[in-house]
Protein backbone atom coordinates (compact mmCIF):
# COMPACT_ATOMS: atom_id res chain seq x y z
CA UNK A 1 0.00 0.00 0.00
CA UNK A 2 2.79 2.75 0.96
CA UNK A 3 4.59 1.57 -2.88
CA UNK A 4 1.27 2.38 -4.23
CA UNK A 5 1.34 5.85 -2.49
CA UNK A 6 4.50 6.38 -3.51
CA UNK A 7 4.24 6.23 -6.81
CA UNK A 8 1.28 8.18 -7.47
CA UNK A 9 2.93 11.18 -5.77
CA UNK A 10 5.25 12.26 -8.86
CA UNK A 11 2.73 11.31 -11.42
CA UNK A 12 1.16 14.58 -11.84
CA UNK A 13 3.62 16.74 -10.49
CA UNK A 14 3.32 20.55 -12.16
CA UNK A 15 6.23 23.43 -12.76
CA UNK A 16 3.54 25.42 -11.27
CA UNK A 17 6.18 28.47 -11.53
CA UNK A 18 7.03 27.72 -15.36
CA UNK A 19 3.49 27.55 -16.17
CA UNK A 20 2.64 31.44 -14.53
CA UNK A 21 5.90 32.15 -16.47
CA UNK A 22 4.70 30.54 -20.00
CA UNK A 23 1.19 33.18 -19.18
CA UNK A 24 3.34 36.27 -18.80
CA UNK A 25 5.03 35.79 -21.86
CA UNK A 26 1.35 35.01 -23.84
CA UNK A 27 0.05 37.91 -22.24
CA UNK A 28 3.02 40.07 -23.34
CA UNK A 29 2.72 38.64 -26.78
CA UNK A 30 -1.24 39.38 -26.60
CA UNK A 31 0.15 43.32 -26.32
CA UNK A 32 1.22 43.41 -30.08
CA UNK A 33 4.03 44.98 -31.09
CA UNK A 34 3.28 47.42 -34.15
CA UNK A 35 6.02 49.66 -34.95
CA UNK A 36 9.73 51.12 -33.52
CA UNK A 37 10.46 54.46 -34.55
CA UNK A 38 14.03 55.38 -34.33
CA UNK A 39 14.66 58.77 -33.11
CA UNK A 40 17.30 61.20 -32.12
CA UNK A 41 15.74 63.03 -28.80
CA UNK A 42 16.70 62.69 -25.78
CA UNK A 43 14.46 59.88 -24.95
CA UNK A 44 15.80 58.10 -27.74
CA UNK A 45 13.94 55.45 -29.39
CA UNK A 46 10.33 54.49 -29.37
CA UNK A 47 7.83 51.61 -29.93
CA UNK A 48 4.26 51.38 -30.12
CA UNK A 49 2.74 48.57 -28.45
CA UNK A 50 -1.02 48.04 -28.21
CA UNK A 51 -2.14 51.62 -29.56
CA UNK A 52 0.58 53.33 -27.15
CA UNK A 53 3.58 54.92 -27.69
CA UNK A 54 6.20 53.56 -25.19
CA UNK A 55 10.06 54.62 -24.38
CA UNK A 56 12.48 52.77 -22.29
CA UNK A 57 11.52 52.61 -18.80
CA UNK A 58 7.63 53.53 -19.84
CA UNK A 59 5.39 50.68 -18.26
CA UNK A 60 2.09 49.23 -19.96
CA UNK A 61 -0.03 45.84 -18.62
CA UNK A 62 2.33 44.72 -15.96
CA UNK A 63 5.14 45.06 -18.17
CA UNK A 64 8.42 47.51 -18.36
CA UNK A 65 10.43 48.48 -21.56
CA UNK A 66 13.51 47.62 -20.62
CA UNK A 67 15.13 47.96 -24.27
CA UNK A 68 14.27 49.20 -27.60
CA UNK A 69 16.47 47.53 -30.49
CA UNK A 70 16.50 47.98 -34.49
CA UNK A 71 13.49 44.98 -34.39
CA UNK A 72 12.94 44.00 -31.16
CA UNK A 73 11.42 45.44 -27.73
CA UNK A 74 12.47 43.36 -24.27
CA UNK A 75 9.83 44.16 -21.62
CA UNK A 76 10.09 43.04 -18.10
CA UNK A 77 7.09 41.29 -16.11
CA UNK A 78 6.71 43.92 -13.11
CA UNK A 79 4.41 42.05 -10.62
CA UNK A 80 1.98 44.28 -8.26
CA UNK A 81 0.70 43.01 -5.08
CA UNK A 82 -2.05 40.67 -6.24
CA UNK A 83 0.10 39.62 -9.11
CA UNK A 84 3.10 38.49 -7.18
CA UNK A 85 3.62 34.82 -7.19
CA UNK A 86 6.08 31.96 -5.28
CA UNK A 87 7.65 34.80 -3.72
CA UNK A 88 8.52 37.69 -6.27
CA UNK A 89 10.78 34.98 -8.12
CA UNK A 90 8.43 35.63 -11.45
CA UNK A 91 9.12 39.34 -11.07
CA UNK A 92 12.27 38.63 -13.54
CA UNK A 93 10.57 37.27 -16.44
CA UNK A 94 11.81 38.72 -19.86
CA UNK A 95 9.77 38.53 -22.78
CA UNK A 96 11.45 40.09 -26.28
CA UNK A 97 8.77 41.63 -29.19
CA UNK A 98 9.74 41.16 -32.37
CA UNK A 99 8.65 43.47 -35.68
CA UNK A 100 6.68 40.93 -37.89
CA UNK A 101 8.16 40.71 -41.25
Amino acid sequence: LADAAEENVGVQEVDVEALWKQQIRQKAESLGLSSIMHSESDRGNCCMIGGGILYVGDSTKGFKVRQIGEDFVKLEWEPRGDEMRFGGQSGNVEVILRLSD
